[in-house]
């Protein structure tokens, strides 16, 4: 069970953003310059490298450590609300919002219509299972996941798009790329908790 919220650290809550002037910068530059210059096999690239680290920071974690939550410093591309979580919730919300993409991706892939309304707020940590056990999933998944897409995505540059709240709207091609982006900044943070717990 993940420690308690401390009642005294007041935070913005889930699904607050990241500020407009951000998130319009992540709108009307990175979506339609950055994320469209990717190549398929760089964002696969990029996955492979960044969950790597992510697992190799976290060989180093002891279990009794892994459900104490630390408070990190404000950092960007990180929501208020997630400033306070345990590495075990981290890991967790890698998993959620990884397969959550997985699925998108292949779906848009296939030219399928997403009318889904994504939302930063429904993919916040449940902390319901056990470390170890969210451990291995998300070992498994972030091994996975690259052979998934390639046996099963049909159209790398899909014409159908689901739009992520920061973002605009995203083809299969640009979710992967996020994937690669969310495990940085998420890579920043549990170095953050490291810290915090003297590891």
């Amino acid at each position: 069970m993940n420690q308690p919220i401390d009642q005294k650290i007041k935070l913005a809550p889930p699904g607050a953003g990241i500020g407009f002037f951000t998130e319009l910068f992540l709108k009307v530059y990175v979506n339609p310059f950055v994320t469209k210059k990717a190549t398929w096999e760089s964002c696969e690239a990029s996955f492979k490298k960044l969950h790597s680290l992510i697992l190799k920071e976290l060989e180093s974690i002891p279990v009794d450590k892994a459900e104490l939550r630390v408070l990190v410093p404000p950092q960007k591309g990180l929501e208020d609300s997630s400033r306070y979580w345990s590495i075990k919730m981290l890991v967790e919300h890698l998993l959620i919002v990884g397969t959550q993409v997985q699925t998108a991706i292949v779906r848009l892939s296939k030219e399928e219509h997403m009318s889904e309304l994504v939302s930063t707020a429904d993919v916040k940590p449940l902390g319901e299972a056990n470390y170890s056990l969210i451990l291995d999933k998300f070992r498994n998944f972030s091994a996975s996941l690259p052979d998934d897409l390639r046996s099963r995505v049909v159209n790398k540059e899909s014409r159908s798009t689901l739009k992520h709240p920061w973002f605009g709207a995203f083809n299969s091609k640009q979710w992967y790329w996020l994937l690669g982006m969310h495990a940085s900044i998420h890579l920043h943070q549990l170095k953050e908790i490291k810290k915090g717990l003297r590891l």
